[in-house]
This record gives structure tokens, sequence and C-alpha cells, in this order.
């Protein structure tokens, strides 16, 4: 058995030779395919805080297991890895939509087969339970216990998902980052957190928090196979990341990273003397092979490597010149936006503004020495630098980033608006750095006082006029209403527009309301039982300026109105009535004069007859 082992070692440590031969052989000039591999490059991402799969170093630079094995990989195959930071939930997305091209630890679930294609798996993990060893409250002895607590997982981690697959918890909660939520935990603002055993663990020591541990309840289906990922049909990559890790896993390179970030996990089995044997019968000869061998490729790559250094410079050249061309634009963007970015280096108290915020605080940047906190905040009136001190301190002290408004007294008697945002960045729960931006907001704000007056003009307007005015949204709440309407309906304390004028619980059965939105206005007559008054009621459409449609409603009083008219038309029907009286009284003595006139115009006819009978009988006579 014994023998066996030592011939397999053996054969391993060959083949771990020949695949370093041949990596040192495989330079990029050789061939057109090396060549290609050679200057292949792939963007990748990590998380800042998932240890010891993915940290970040003091010196801010990534680091952790599995980023070191992906770059022992690519680097096999002759890929050149950019590295970029970022939360999970972020980095996951930008992996399934290519703006970055893979991703060095991702576990395979359901859940991501159709986002991602995965490498073979090299690491397989289990998840576990984490409670506050204090909390005496919460007692857990299956996984049916956490239905309805309060479960922190990180968003878009696997723990997420197989909470929501398995349905372990009602209303999980989800951070953005473990630290965040073993934080919660701690603060009692969670009862437990699922994640993967030996990450929380680490975290937790990372951390310095030692009242959380882990259950000793197995969780079945959280069973981890941790993958390198790629986005999905990118086969190309995916082929040649395979290709690597089985380099990787051949020349041995897994157990050397592994041993570093997790220790031995098992007795190796050999003795001190049979580990010198191995190595004076097959460790010294094959060394002595690789250095002979070695040598005389150096010299052929110490020509080729002069050749790349000539076309490096060119590149490092081109590259200086497009970097000088996006600081102008940079720089010419803040000069248009007014907006400028700033950091502060708590650990070297040093603060570094853009050269935007220099000409915002009116100050010369070859003069004033930004890193002097206390004069910074001098430039601010007095409430506004107690504000950002106090800003800096709870961003500091308690983590907390702020977005501040402030007004700003510049050396040059200028006064302007500024808007301040900071953030700070964590490291082992204490923050190292403030960083943020900075803007000039005096024209917004002027605007926003312009604004604000004339809202306050135009509402004494309205309130001053005589008619009640109100205005009611799709809803039927009162979104304004003037003086006026107070004075006749009483105060309004929030109530709908029909529980405030009928005292209602629903729409009123002839409300035009329905048609106001539609964009038709509408008048009534409307009698109030709050007050007995008669109104002219007009209802018309507004349009508000994202394109809604409010009710206006104008109410005007016409009770003095309608009485007038009812007494004006009471007494025009008693003109009438004495009208006709009198016009029959007059009939009557018209008849009357009609007969008399016509008795006198007869008798006078009568006369004449007479006096003609008396002539006509003297005559005769």
């Amino acid at each position: 058995m014994r023998a066996n082992l030592f011939i397999h070692f053996a054969i391993t440590f060959l083949l771990a030779i020949l695949s370093i031969a041949k990596s040192v052989n495989a330079h990029p000039h050789d061939t057109d395919t090396l060549k290609r591999e050679r200057i292949e490059t792939i963007t990748i991402a990590v998380e800042p805080d998932y240890p010891p799969y993915s940290i970040i170093n003091k010196d801010g630079t990534p680091d952790g297991f599995a980023l070191e094995l992906f770059l022992a990989a690519t680097e096999a195959v002759g890929i050149e890895t950019h590295i970029q930071i970022g939360i999970w939930s972020q980095i996951k997305e930008d992996l399934a939509e290519g703006r970055i091209d893979a991703l060095p630890f991702v576990g395979r679930t359901p859940e991501r087969e159709h986002l991602y294609d995965f490498t073979l798996p090299y690491l397989s993990l289990h998840g576990a339970i984490f409670i506050k060893s204090e909390n005496k409250k919460i007692n857990i002895e299956t996984i049916s216990d956490l239905k309805n607590l309060r479960i922190g997982v990180m968003k878009g981690d696997n723990a997420e998902e197989y909470v929501k697959r398995e349905n372990i918890a009602d209303h999980p909660i989800a951070t953005y980052t473990y630290e965040e939520a073993f934080r919660m935990l701690n603060n009692n603002e969670l009862d437990a957190v699922v994640t993967q055993r030996v990450m929380g663990i680490a975290l937790l020591k990372r951390m310095g928090i030692k009242s959380i541990i882990p259950l000793d309840i197995q969780l079945p289906g959280f069973r981890q196979d941790f993958c390198f990922a790629v986005q999905e049909d990118n086969t190309e990559l995916l082929s040649r990341l395979n290709e690597g890790l089985s380099i990787v896993f051949a020349n041995k390179k897994f157990d050397e990273i592994h041993l570093k970030w997790f220790g031995p996990s098992t007795p190796t089995g050999y003795s001190a003397k049979e580990i010198v044997r191995v190595a004076l019968y097959i460790l010294i000869p094959a060394l002595i092979f690789l250095v002979i061998f070695v040598i005389g490729l150096l010299r052929r790559q110490v020509r080729n490597r002069t050749a790349e250094l000539s076309q490096e410079v060119e590149e490092h050249k081109r590259t200086l010149a497009v970097l000088n061309n996006q600081q102008r634009l940079f720089e010419k963007v803040e000069n248009v936006a007014h907006i400028g970015g700033w950091e502060h280096n708590l650990e070297t108290d040093e603060i570094v503004w853009t050269k935007e915020i220099y000409k915002i605080f009116d100050v010369n940047p070859e003069t004033y020495d930004a890193s002097i906190l206390k004069n910074n905040l001098a430039l601010f009136d007095e409430e506004s630098s107690k504000k950002l001190k106090n800003a800096i301190d709870k961003a500091i002290n308690q983590l907390q980033p702020y977005d501040l408004e402030l007004r700003v007294n510049t050396p040059l008697g200028n006064k302007k608006w500024i808007w301040v945002s900071g953030q700070p960045e964590v490291l082992n729960g204490k923050a190292i750095r403030l960083y943020g931006s900075l803007m000039d907001i005096s024209e917004r704000k002027a605007v926003e006082e312009n604004l604000r007056n004339e809202r306050q003009r135009f509402k004494q307007i309205l309130d001053e006029f005589p008619l009640g005015i109100h205005i009611i949204n799709r809803d039927y709440n009162i979104e304004f209403l003037n003086s006026r309407m107070i004075e006749e309906f009483g105060e309004h304390k929030g109530e709908t527009c029909y529980e405030y004028l009928y005292n209602l619980t629903s729409p009123c059965e002839n409300c035009n309301h329905d048609k106001v939105l539609q964009g038709e206005a509408c008048i009534q007559v409307w009698e109030s039982d709050k007050n007995s008054k008669l109104y002219e009621v007009y209802d018309i459409p507004l349009k508000n300026t994202n394109g809604s449609i409010s009710r206006l409603e104008v109410f005007l009083d016409i009770t003095d109105k309608k009485k007038a008219e009812d007494e004006l038309l009471a007494l025009k029907n008693s003109l009438e009535e004495k009208v006709i009286e009198k016009t029959r009284e007059l009939n009557e003595r018209i008849s009357d004069l009609e007969r008399f006139h016509e008795a006198t115009i007869n008798r006078e006819i009568r006369m004449k007859e007479l006096k003609e009978e008396i002539k006509r009988l003297k005559g005769e006579v």
C-alpha cells in the first residue's frame, strides 16, 4: 500500500514538472495559437467580504482562495485577468448581462442554470444556521422552527435561493453582504442567519464577533458545489477555464492553494525518511532536468521579451494619452455639472478634492490645504457646519452614510447652496476611508425658492378668492382647499371629498368624478346639509405636470341670489295678478264708458233729428 502511494506521488510530481515545462515552453511567439492565448484578456469580479474565499486585504487588493485558484487556472492557459470588486447581487447580474466575463466562486444551483455555464466543481460545502448564543428566546431544533423567524440571507446568494426554494421561512430578510446580516443578528434585528458554514465562521472571526455560533442542524438540499461561472453559451472561455482547472489539479497547485487558506485537512502518511528518499531518487533529477531545460529557453525568451517590452512601451504611451483625454473629459463634465469628488483617508488623515470642489468653494488649489478639516468646515455657515460635522462623526463611528444640502459662505463673499454625500469604506467593522461627491445646487435652490414664493402667492390669491375651491385626485382625496372652503364647510382632517362634504362612506351616486377625469367639465346646483346653503358647483378637469388628471371643484354660493330670485318671482307673480285685476277693472270702466258714449251719441243724434224735425215743422208752418 505504501509503495503504491510513493508511485502515485512520483507520477503526480512528474506530471507537474511536465506541465510546468509545457507552460514555460509555451511562449507567446512560438505559435499563432499560443500567441492568441497569451494576449487574451478577461474581466472578472469578486466580493469584498466572503472569507476565506473572497476578501479584500488591508492594502485594498482583492484576495482569497477562490480568486487565487482562478488566477492560477487562467495563468496556466495564458489568459490575462482584470479584477473588479462589487457586492454579490450586482456582480452576478453583471455576469448574466455580459458586463464581465467570469466569476471565480459561484455555487451551482437550479436557479442559475439558465443564466450561467459552470466549470467542473472544485469545492463542495454545506450550509449552516447561525444564531446569537445569548438569545435564550430563540429555540431552533429543526428546520421547521425557522418558519416564523426573522431569517437573514445575502441578496442573490445560494442561501436566499435555498430558503425561497424550500420555503424555509415566510419572510426572509435579504442584505447586501453577510457582514451586514451578522451585524443585524448581533444587534437582535434578526433571529438567525443562513449561510455557508466555513465562510460564516471565518467572517465572524474577522469581525471579532464571538457571541454568534453555528447550530449542529443539517440543511438537506443546501449542498453547494462551487465552480467558475461564465455567461451562458460562452463555450470557448468555459473550455479554457476547465483546461486551466485540470492543469491546476494535475500539478497540485490546487492542493497548495487549499493548504494556504484552509490548512492541512488529512495527514499525508509520509515519514521524513520517505520524503527524503523520494526527493533523492525523483525530485532532484527532475529539477536538474528542468533547470537545464529552462536555461535553454531563457536565452530565446530574453530576445523575445525585449521586442515585447518595446511594444509595451508604445502601448503604455497610447494608454497614457487615452487616460489624459479621459481626465480632460472628466474635468469638463465636472465643470459643466458643477459636481466634484472627494475622499478622506482616516488612517493618514489626508483629504483629497477634485478641481471642481476648489472652484465651488472659491479657493485656490495651489494655496488652500484641503486636508485641514477645521478649515473646510469653516467654509460653511454655522448651522451647516454643525450638521456636516455631526454627519462625519456618525459616518466614522456608526458607519452611517449621509446626504445633505448645506449653505456655504466662500472667502470671496459668495453665498451658495451645495449638496454633499459621504459614504464610509469599512474594513473589519471599522471605517478606514470616507468618500463622496459635492455639487453646487445654488441655481436649483434659487428656482425652488422662486417656485415656493410663487406657490405661496398663488395660494394667497386662492385664499382671498370669494369662491370655495378644492382639488381632488383620482382616489377622491382632497389635495388642496382654500380658506373659503374651510369657512363654508369646516376644517379638513384628511377625509375624502364625499366624507368631508356629504358625510358619506362611499362616492355619491350622481358624482361627476369619472366624467371629469375623462376631460369633461360639468356644472350642477347643490344644497349642503352642513350649512343649508345653495351652491353652483363647477367641476373642471385639471391636468397635472405628470400627465394625470385631477378634479378642480369651484363652489359659488348662490343662496342669496336664489332667495332674491324667489322674491322677484313672487313679486312678479303678485304684480301680474294686480295687473290682471286692474286690467279687468279698466275693461269694465271702458265698457261703461263705451255704453255711456254710445248713449250720448244716440241722444245727440236724436236731438239733431228733433231739431231738424222742429225746423221742418216751423218751415211748414
